[in-house]
């Protein structure tokens, strides 16, 4: 072992399983040394968005270990002490945070994950989409949220058989002039309230012009 040299014990995920005392042993020719951490582990935790939580890591040994919090991914950020308290929740916030007990026996760190769930949020590109008689046209309900949220498609006035909504897409195929209309995008997830969002639909019809032999859309009466 180099001169000073500083043992060192991870445990990723850690579970109340783990909550134990860790020694270092150090064994010579001439001598056998050993010094101990205990640490006390906390589960994983979930809040929702706006909430309080307290985070709490426990360790003793001779000398009284340090205790510091850091977390993954943000290293200008740290806590020491024994309590993390997390107050007015973010999502920011969400992630996985150690929790380190160091003294000259070496230091011992833990992991814990803290899951943030928010109420959804719904994204979508245009609010009015113009689509010619007899084509194919995939709208979609971007959402966002934790839990993932669920997205339903409804039609005001009911959908018609030709129309299929799957998960955040509502799918037109060989569009029809009755599925003109105002549609509704829901997002739900049991957080906060559900996010509402509309979209226009507008089928133009399909005209064979009397002058050139094309089609040109138009305002189906």
């Amino acid at each position: 072992m180099a001169k000073n040299a500083t043992p060192a014990l991870l445990l990723i995920k850690a579970e109340a399983s783990d909550e134990r005392k860790y020694c270092c042993k150090v064994v010579t020719k001439q001598t056998i040394k050993q010094k101990c951490i205990k640490l006390e582990i906390i589960g994983n935790q979930t809040s929702n968005e706006t909430g309080d939580m307290t985070l709490s890591c426990h360790a003793t040994g001779k000398p009284t270990p340090n205790i510091t919090w850091s977390k993954q991914g943000n290293k200008e950020w740290n806590h020491t002490g024994t309590l993390l308290p997390l107050k007015n929740i973010s999502r920011d916030q969400h992630g996985d945070y150690w929790c380190t007990a160091e003294n000259n026996a070496g230091h011992v760190s833990a992991s814990v994950t803290v899951t943030v769930n928010y109420a959804p949020s719904i994204t979508i590109s245009a609010k009015r989409y113009n689509v010619t008689e007899g084509d194919d046209k995939d709208i979609e309900c971007i959402s966002d949220g934790r839990p993932p949220p669920m997205v339903t498609w409804t039609k005001i006035g009911g959908l018609s058989n030709n129309i299929h909504a799957r998960a955040q897409w509502l799918t037109f195929r060989k569009a029809s002039r009755n599925e003109s209309g105002t549609y509704t995008c829901t997002a739900a997830n049991g957080i906060g309230k559900q996010a509402i969002a509309t979209v226009d639909v507008n089928v133009l019809c399909k005209f064979l012009s009397d002058v050139a032999l094309f089609a040109v859309p138009i305002h189906c009466n």
